[in-house]
């Protein structure tokens, strides 16, 4: 859980990025290795 940032986020090579809800994630957007760290989260 991130508790504190300053600054803009960026991607290190030209990926776009933003903050969302945990909820808001949707298992289906991400490659198939990361749906366990998705479903753990929420």
């Amino acid at each position: 859980r991130v508790c504190d940032f300053t600054g803009e986020p960026h991607g290190k090579e030209g990926q776009q990025s933003r903050w969302v809800k945990v909820t808001s994630l949707n298992a289906s957007d991400f490659p198939e290795a990361n749906v366990p760290i998705i479903n753990a989260l929420q």
